[in-house]
């Protein structure tokens, strides 16, 4: 392994545009997920989502005594920033030795230079791919709040048979309408779980979240009499299911499963025979509905969160709490 100075003593260097990550560090990432013991296709979504924001979002990268040891790729939403992908050079050991002085200049320059006042570290739901979540060895320390997603599957073989009764009253379940896009985000960002309503997901982000998985022609939503969108699903056609949502008054009465076991009948009639979404692990409603229907939970991964409270608490290069200039 290459000589370094101290890890405390290296720098935060920030990238203005996308792609200007050292192809060194980007190589030795390819390489962590090309090797990674998950199915292929996991590690090929993986590469995917990597590649995007690489091509699309700015970075800052931690160097030592003129290395470049590691990259942080970020996006900016309304004083919120999220770390999309992290990664360390897989030479550095232990890793959490030069982790730690990195996040720690990382998350400094986010709240001051930036003024986020919420920070999510979305990259480490991907850990079971990287290998490693060097985020559980820093941010503890640091005030985030961890949450963790459960990724469940099913296949058709094990799916109990469906009975597919009709729906109460005068509801109506229909194919997906994307002009009314809008109001399912809306209702989205109304009822979201423990981690959306935390980092306060807004409709317009909840709308990009639906837009990426919504295959038109097999999600569906359910109305009322009068037309008020109620519930709705999202999936594709690689059997992702995206999105369950239900208004909160309308919770419990059956909608849910209705939607999740019509998108499953839709998926086998496309000979898609396997199937995964993500749950939070505190959502209990949502995963006792999925395991009725012959989903387990094969992977849990966190994703952490930092909020500001209302003087601007933050913490400095250290760890310590301090009270920063007030964050607007």
């Amino acid at each position: 392994m290459p000589e370094y100075l101290k890890p405390e003593e290296g720098n935060l260097i920030h990238l203005n545009g996308p792609s200007l990550i050292p192809n060194g560090l980007v190589e030795d990432f390819r390489g962590i997920i090309e090797k990674s013991p998950v199915l292929e296709e996991t590690r090929n979504r993986c590469l995917v989502r990597f590649e995007e924001a690489l091509e699309q979002n700015p970075a800052y990268v931690w160097e030592n005594a003129g290395q470049p040891l590691s990259f942080y790729i970020y996006k900016e939403c309304d004083h919120r920033v999220e770390i999309l992908w992290c990664h360390q050079l897989s030479e550095l050991f232990p890793a959490e030795i030069y982790f730690r002085p990195a996040a720690h200049a990382l998350f400094m320059a986010l709240i001051e230079d930036l003024h986020a006042r919420r920070i999510v570290s979305q990259f480490s739901s991907w850990s079971s791919v990287i290998g490693i979540d060097l985020p559980s060895t820093a941010f503890p320390g640091l005030g985030f709040q961890r949450f963790d997603v459960e990724i469940m599957t099913a296949n058709s073989q094990n799916i109990p048979k469906i009975n597919m009764s009709d729906l109460d009253g005068d509801r109506q379940s229909r194919l997906w309408e994307s002009d009314r896009i809008g109001e399912a985000a809306e209702l989205m960002a109304s009822v979201g779980d423990a981690f959306m309503k935390y980092v306060g997901f807004t409709p317009k982000e909840c709308q990009e979240a639906i837009s990426k998985v919504c295959d038109p022609e097999l999600s569906r939503m359910i109305m009322d009499e009068n037309g008020r969108l109620l519930s709705f699903i999202t999936l594709n056609r690689k059997g992702w299911i995206g999105q369950l949502f239900t208004l909160e008054n309308y919770q419990g009465q059956g909608l849910g499963k209705y939607l999740l076991s019509s998108a499953i009948q839709v998926l086998m009639q496309q000979e898609v025979h396997h199937y995964s979404l993500a749950v939070f692990s505190g959502n209990q409603r949502a995963k006792k509905l999925y395991r009725g229907l012959g989903f387990t939970t094969k992977a849990s991964n966190p994703i952490w969160a930092w909020l500001a409270d209302s003087s601007g608490q933050a913490f400095d290069a250290s760890g310590e709490v301090t009270v920063t200039e007030k964050l607007v």
